[in-house]
């Protein structure tokens, strides 16, 4: 590269500069990817850098501009999932409902080869500075979005049904006269810990059980 940057200084030929040029062009290229492989290498590895991952994207400070922001995020991961083959599964997303988009809180199960290597360093608060959408005179904003990528680590354990107890009730909400008259819903409790899980999704009990 040296000689390259010799030749582009100091070379009077505009056809031999111009060859300088190009090669100078695919040295630094090289150096790039060279300076990338280093880094790989020597950075430590962790045995949860190879698993998929959960990611959630929260609006924090700044209003509405700060769902917008968070909406942003949203779709940056999708494309950069897109680019590197990742399959991005959404489970769950809040639209903030005072201005019929935007991102209040969004959920998403990502799966690939190496997936939380490449987002674990994406959790904590994201901030932007810029002149909304939802800005009438042109004034700069910041706002914030939290973001937290947790690794898909499966965890064993064996669970004694003797020590769960269902009880069924009547389903609260809409649904009409069958959620008042059926006891479809039903809970879960495991008597030891005290942790209970429920679920009236369905009109059959058997369902929710």
């Amino acid at each position: 590269m040296h000689e390259c940057q010799e030749i582009l200084t100091k070379e009077k030929d505009p056809e031999l500069k111009m060859l300088a040029e190009s090669e100078y062009e695919d040295l630094e290229g090289s150096l790039g990817e060279t300076t990338d492989e280093i880094i790989e290498n020597i950075l430590p590895k962790v045995d949860a850098d190879a698993r998929d991952c959960r990611v959630e994207i929260q609006s924090a400070s700044g209003g509405s501009e700060s769902s917008l922001f968070a909406e942003d995020l949203v779709e940056m991961y999708k494309n950069y999932s897109r680019l590197m083959n990742f399959r991005m599964k959404q489970l769950d997303f809040q639209q903030d409902s005072s201005i019929s988009k935007g991102c209040k809180n969004g959920s998403f199960y990502i799966s690939g080869t190496d997936v939380y290597k490449y987002f674990k360093h994406e959790s904590g608060v994201h901030k932007v500075q810029r002149v909304p959408e939802t800005e009438k005179q042109g004034r700069l904003h910041s706002s914030s979005a939290i973001v937290i990528v947790m690794p898909d680590v499966p965890r064993e354990f064996t669970l004694n049904m003797a020590e769960v107890r269902i009880d069924t009730y009547r389903a609260q909400g809409a649904g009409g006269q069958h959620v008042n008259k059926t006891d479809s819903a039903c809970r879960a409790t495991h008597v030891p810990s005290g942790v209970q899980a429920q679920c009236q999704e369905s009109r059959d009990q058997a369902s929710n059980k």
